[in-house]
């Protein structure tokens, strides 16, 4: 396959399969340079001969023309016989169009490059625009006579040039690039000195730099150069950027708030929800909903970086503290009252959650911020915190789907799942290195179903890894398979019970509230390797307090992760009645709810150490599981669908005494 270049910017030149090829006689070059200026558009018959011979042509210039056609058809298709029309220079009606794309022409990649930049955040932005302006730094179709470049189609790449210059200057403002991107625009506007929105940008980079005597000097050249070529006076936008270069520096606002945590170490990206969530900024409001560990906080943290650029008048993050383990979720007040400090604004000592807001929308009337509510419950934890201006940008972290928000506030919900099987391998080489994931590639596909696509659960199992260098991926495995993450909850406890709750495959994010029972919904029998799985239970709860009042039959679901978890203990104790498929004896509750006071010898079937280690077992903190030890003295019939595991305890109702 040939390899084309084309260069336009600098001189036209042509390359084939690396070496350089002549474009023949004058003609034969501006008929190139007017296909490439028209940038994949059709340029006519009649457009080409005025380009050539303006307003004087022969009667033969349209043979000439498809003469011409045919010799610049053989710059990209030497091989290419006569009357034929390749690949590149296509007739299309009464015209032709040469299409390239950014990967050939540097016209085509600086254009892409611009479009880019205007599609992304500020900070990006920048990056890109210097890369745009880098490629097009030197002058377009630079050996062409002026009569063919002041063509319409040659300008418009000129303005187009300028005007990148102008918004790479607008992105740069404030940025940390915006030194290194100074000495390219003060060469653009040295080709463009006239030109006086650049001119300004100029001056109030160079007085953002703290170079304030350059820049006085900048502006009394170009008002110099308008007086003398054109008779005029600067205008408003390059007498405003003096003005600021003559007055003293403003002090830096100390109640601008910056306070976004840091990115996540080794983040995984995820482009299409980062899509999804900049589709969503018009509406001023996104919700991220997710199960706990999926990684909500680190996509919203590391995107609210990276469009902080847009919100000049800072960032606000709070944690609402919605789900915390064991903790008390953050009251709307004591919530309004922390933004009210951070804005530098004293709340005026009312309880009234209205009052508290009122002031809240005042402050924020003509603020331009970003807002980012982590962790939240529900929407009347949030809705008071809402700023009314239309600058702003809220985004919501929550377990929760919110679906009043999007309903009333019309906020744009994107919703974030678990990782693929190859996202989670690619995290965790991000956090162990790829080389020790090739070393034992069976042990990490073993710890990445472990830990079921969830990003907190993967960084911990990394962590685990990381900090005993002398364990093998595959010790790792066995002890989270052993321990079910038990020993990981000196890590980080908060992340131990996501990871627990990742590697059961009943569970579901509905019960991961606090004060909600973690089986209060159907279980279905997990299928099992030697045969069909089981009916399901009629109802699918062990006893009367695990169950609803519908009684209506549930259909039997697949576990979303299927990682070998048998039922708990917790519904599987029930005795099982003849006659009734998978039922259970709604009259005997599970030893989560059987009555402490009930001695133990009252349960049938169990030998004098079987009931003793129960008992203590139930007693335990987090309790409800099975030991091994305790299974094996247990009957066929009652140790048959029991989890043979350690459990973490995942409800604080659960785990309180009754």
């Amino acid at each position: 396959m040939i390899t084309m270049r084309v260069r336009v910017f600098g001189g036209l030149r042509l390359w084939r399969d690396g070496v350089e090829v002549a474009l023949g006689p004058a003609r034969q070059r501006a008929v190139l340079a007017v296909l490439l200026a028209a940038r994949g558009t059709v340029v006519r018959t009649s457009e080409l001969v005025d380009a050539i011979w303006s307003d004087r042509p022969p009667d033969s210039a349209v043979n000439q023309v498809r003469r011409l056609i045919g010799q610049v058809r053989r710059l990209f298709e030497p091989d290419l016989p006569n009357r034929e029309d390749g690949a590149w220079v296509k007739p299309v009606g009464d015209g032709y169009r040469l299409s390239l794309d950014a990967r050939v022409s540097d016209l085509a990649a600086f254009f892409t490059l611009v479009d880019d930049a205007r599609a992304v955040g500020r900070a990006e932005a920048a990056q890109k625009y210097e890369q745009a302006l880098r490629l097009a730094r030197d002058q377009p179709f630079a050996e062409l006579p002026p009569a063919l470049t002041g063509l319409p189609a040659f300008r418009a790449i000129e303005t187009a040039r300028v005007q990148a210059a102008v918004e790479a200057a607008d992105a740069a403002l404030g940025e940390p690039r915006a030194h290194h991107l100074l000495p390219l625009l003060q060469h653009y506007a040295a080709a463009a000195p006239l030109h006086e929105p650049l001119q300004a940008r100029v001056v109030r980079l160079l007085t953002a730099a703290g170079r304030r005597a350059e820049a006085l000097a900048h502006f009394e050249e170009v008002r110099r150069r308008l007086a003398e070529e054109l008779g005029a006076d600067p205008g408003a936008e390059l007498r405003a950027a003096h003005l600021d270069a003559v007055t003293d520096p403003a002090t830096p606002d100390a109640n601008r708030p910056a306070q976004l945590p840091l990115r996540v170490a080794a983040f995984s990206p995820r482009p299409q929800l980062a899509d999804g969530m900049a589709a969503g900024r018009g509406s001023g409001l996104i919700v991220l909903s997710g199960m706990g560990g999926s990684g909500k906080t680190a996509l919203a943290v590391d995107w609210a970086h990276r469009i902080a650029g847009d919100y000049p008048d800072g960032q606000l993050y709070l944690d609402l503290r919605g789900f915390e383990p064991g903790g008390r979720q953050l009251r709307p007040v004591e919530a309004l009252a922390t933004m009210l400090l951070s804005l530098g604004a004293t709340p005026n000592g009312s309880a009234d959650l209205n009052a508290l807001g009122a002031q809240f929308r005042s402050v924020m009337a003509k603020q331009r911020m970003l807002v980012l509510l982590d962790n939240a419950r529900d929407s009347a934890q949030v809705r008071p915190l809402l700023p009314a201006a239309p600058g702003c940008l809220v985004v919501i972290t929550s377990r929760n789907r919110v679906p009043s928000l999007v309903a009333r506030e019309g906020a744009w919900p994107v919703h974030v799942d678990r990782l693929s099987f190859r996202a989670s391998k690619d995290l965790l080489a991000l956090r162990l290195g790829a080389a020790r994931l090739a070393g034992e590639p069976a042990a990490a596909d073993r710890l990445v179903r472990l830990c079921a696509g969830l990003p907190l659960a993967l960084s911990i199992a990394a962590a685990r890894a990381a900090v005993s260098p002398q364990m093998s991926l595959n010790d790792v495995a066995a002890e989270l398979t052993r321990q079910r993450c038990l020993s990981l909850r000196r890590w980080v406890d908060r992340a131990a019970a996501a990871a627990a709750l990742a590697r059961d495959p009943y569970w579901s994010p509905a019960d991961d509230s606090a004060g909600r029972h973690p089986r209060r919904r159907a279980r279905p029998y997990p299928v099992s390797a030697s045969g069909p799985p089981r009916p399901p239970r009629a109802t699918g709860h062990c006893c009367a307090r695990c169950s609803p009042r519908s009684r209506k039959p549930q259909r039997q679901r697949t576990p979303a992760i299927d990682v070998g978890v048998q039922p708990p203990v917790h519904h599987a104790a029930g005795r099982v009645e003849p006659g009734r498929a998978g039922g259970v004896d709604r009259a005997e509750r599970c030893p989560a709810h059987r009555d402490s006071r009930v001695p133990a010898p009252a349960r049938p079937g169990l030998d004098r150490r079987a009931r003793r280690s129960l008992a203590a077992n139930r007693r335990a903190p987090g309790g409800g599981g099975v030991d091994r030890e305790t299974a094996r003295h247990l009957p066929g019939s009652q140790r048959r669908g029991l989890a043979v595991r350690v459990l973490v305890a995942r409800c604080p109702a659960r785990a309180a005494p009754r």
